[in-house]
């Protein structure tokens, strides 16, 4: 990690986000208590933004899924929901905790499905964390999504 202070920039925080960043956080709560408060279909503050731009008539991909709450909830609602998600670890605790959730480990830069299958997708605080910049990830989700297909992306900043 590092800090770096400019006159364009007050001060800039880095710290390398890899796998292991999220699953040794996650690590630290029990993920089948974490689940079960989505298992009824909490989305939170996402409710109306998913509701408005996810389609329920094709299938939906969270991309960068973490944990795989909102594709619990969303499954929980209805939807077809999949995650993807690079931390290998978290998405064996996953499968451990819901068998028959639809995650699996992969990169957003490449995606183990075909062109236009999703009639929508979900980032939500994950695209940021690419340096390489957003492009490769954006096209794979553009590639995977219909053409008329929704979705909801969130950046912190």
């Amino acid at each position: 990690m590092w800090l770096r202070r400019s006159p364009e920039v007050l001060a800039e925080y880095r710290e390398t986000d890899d796998a292991g960043f999220g699953e040794e956080r996650w690590r630290r709560t029990d993920l089948g208590h974490y689940l079960a408060r989505y298992r009824g279909g909490r989305l939170g503050y996402f409710d109306a933004p998913f509701r408005r731009h996810l389609p329920r008539d094709a299938p939906v991909l969270e991309g960068g899924c973490g944990r795989g709450q909102y594709v619990l909830a969303l499954r929980s609602l209805g939807y077809d929901a999949y995650g993807v998600e690079y931390a290998e670890e978290t998405v064996r605790a996953v499968r451990e905790v819901e068998p028959t959730l639809k995650v699996e480990a992969a990169d957003l830069r490449a995606l183990p499905f075909p062109d236009g299958f999703f009639g929508g997708y979900i980032s939500l605080g994950v695209i940021e964390h690419y340096w390489s910049g957003p492009r490769g990830v954006l096209g794979e989700a553009r590639r995977v999504v219909r053409p008329a297909g929704g979705g909801v992306l969130s950046v912190p900043h």
